[in-house]
């Protein structure tokens, strides 16, 4: 509910997983609440993010290639 929070400032998180050849995940990622977590742990008293977005982007190399989530948005805190 508008007003209930206390808005801290913009933030933006990330999480990304690699894959070896384009197929074989050699990390573990690209998970939207890890991304969350990561703009909020920027944040310090940030309890949740409002007037946020969530973005995918891919690269791909020879031999690697990236999956990553995005977020950015405003973190709030408890008044």
């Amino acid at each position: 509910m508008p007003g209930s929070y206390r808005e801290i400032g913009p933030v933006s998180g990330e999480d990304c997983v690699g894959y070896l050849l384009g197929l074989i995940p050699i990390s573990d990622g690209n998970e939207t609440k890890d991304a969350i977590a990561a703009a909020l742990k920027k944040s310090p008293g940030a309890t949740a993010l409002v007037k946020f977005t969530a973005d995918t982007y891919s690269q791909n190399y020879i031999v690697y290639a990236r999956v990553c989530t995005q977020v950015h948005g405003v973190a709030v805190g408890p008044k």
